[in-house]
């Protein structure tokens, strides 16, 4: 049984793996997805959608009975998000300029700038929701916190964006990523990638810390 089960998970996962590596060239290719769908809306979809198949296959269960403490399950799958995502960013970098590439356009310039923050961003926004999937014992709860969450933080990031893209009365979504390495500059003036890196860090580590917590708490 437990075996099945995780084999089932694994397969799950792979599936998982593929379509996401799939759907991001057809967004790109379709609707020229902005990158900021990546931070706001991809990560926590993904963390969701993990979440969601653990809670109707019941696979904490079987993780809880394997000889681990929950620290080491906990710990494992914030090490899986930051180098999946990670991995999302550089493909979602390597597609933008390929497109570019075949299609003989430069409609949208994916520099390094934009990649970094978008990965960092997307690391604050997983540190911050992550530990909900853990504190609230309803699946559905924590799916709806965490929209709230994100809801304000997008909403709360557009006037500073807006206003530093110099847009006034019109927001062009597709441009407003080019906003955010600006945004980063002008509020974080001092070496602003690297303070960023480290504060992401920081705030993910003490997020694991607490899902830590919450994990054993709830698993009681």
């Amino acid at each position: 049984m437990v075996q099945m089960m995780k084999s089932n998970y694994f397969n799950y996962k792979r599936l998982e793996i593929l379509l996401t590596f799939l759907l991001i060239p057809l967004a790109y290719s379709s609707i020229d997805m902005p990158v900021i769908t990546v931070s706001f809306i991809f990560f926590p979809a993904i963390i969701a959608d993990i979440f969601y198949y653990e809670n109707k296959s019941r696979s904490n269960r079987c993780f809880v009975s394997l000889p681990l403490t929950g620290k080491t399950i906990v710990h494992a799958r914030y090490i899986y998000f930051l180098f999946f995502f990670m991995l999302i960013v550089l493909f979602q970098w390597g597609t933008a300029y390929g497109i570019d590439w075949i299609t003989g356009e430069a409609d949208y310039l994916y520099t390094w700038k934009i990649a970094i923050t978008v990965f960092l961003f997307g690391l604050v926004i997983t540190a911050l929701t992550l530990p909900l999937f853990y504190l609230f014992k309803s699946f559905y709860s924590a799916i709806i916190t965490t929209g709230i969450l994100i809801f304000i933080l997008f909403y709360q990031s557009l006037d500073p964006l807006v206003t530093v893209l110099n847009m006034g009365d019109y927001i062009i979504f597709n441009h407003v990523d080019y906003g955010f390495p600006l945004l980063v500059e002008a509020y974080v003036p001092f070496c602003p990638y690297i303070t960023l890196l480290i504060i992401a860090l920081v705030l993910y580590y003490l997020s694991s810390k607490l899902s830590v917590v919450f994990f054993n708490r709830k698993d009681k």
